[in-house]
């Protein structure tokens, strides 16, 4: 089956310094709340999607999952440099997220001040769960590394989401069949409701997010129609 790939767009949140920089690498676009800069970033996200040859309602759809990617890294508080672009093939489109984070001890420090804080412990929203769960699985890597269960699967819960395996800690297919099958309560019927509200749990056919060490890998699948 043929894959097609788009151009990647580089985005970092962070100004990098002249001793950081190779000026043979593809200049990174900051992250901001610059209206400029981030009108530049889905221009060239509307490029992708054309050279994706798919129709006008499938092309809206994929417009939508760049904007909740995006809305996702934006929460996210650790540095990072960040490649994005789409694949597609006959039946489906694929998000790809592929990121190098940076959590010094510094770093380190300002999230275990947030994790603590009761009124910062969940951002909104699947997207804003997920942002949840790639910080915790960063600054506590090696205590996912070590806690396995009885299949040999690393496991631990982050922020009400099971933090499954060190490549991919987290699927949305997974995550709904979870919900389905827990005893309902107040916060799982808020978390259904959420799921019900939200346009990538809508729009995905599903969702696979990754951390290994400072890597962040994700990938949502879309269903061509």
């Amino acid at each position: 089956m043929v894959t097609k790939r788009t151009e990647h767009i580089k985005i970092a949140n962070h100004v990098f310094r002249e001793d950081e920089m190779n000026m043979e690498d593809e200049p990174f676009m900051e992250m901001g709340m610059d209206k400029q800069v981030d009108k530049q970033i889905f221009e060239s996200a509307e490029r992708m999607i054309g050279e994706l040859d798919v129709s006008g309602k499938n092309a809206l759809r994929l417009r939508l999952l760049f904007e909740e990617m995006v809305t996702m890294l934006q929460s996210l508080t650790t540095y990072y440099e960040a490649d994005i672009w789409y694949s597609r093939n006959e039946k489906e489109c694929k998000l790809h997220l592929s990121a190098d984070a940076h959590v010094d001890a510094s770093m380190k420090r300002t999230l275990i001040d947030i994790s603590s804080d009761k009124s910062n412990l969940f951002r909104k929203g699947i997207m804003g769960r997920i942002a949840d769960t790639i910080e915790n699985a960063l600054l506590h890597y090696d205590e996912v590394m070590k806690c396995q269960n009885g299949f040999g699967i690393n496991t631990m819960v982050y922020g009400g989401l099971d933090v499954v395996d060190a490549n991919v800690i987290w699927s949305l297919h997974s995550y709904k069949n979870r919900i389905q099958d827990a005893e309902i309560d107040s916060d799982y019927s808020e978390i259904t409701d959420e799921l019900e509200k939200s346009i990538i749990a809508n729009l995905a056919k599903d969702i696979f997010v990754g951390v290994t060490e400072n890597k962040i890998n994700m990938t949502i699948i879309y269903e061509i129609i």
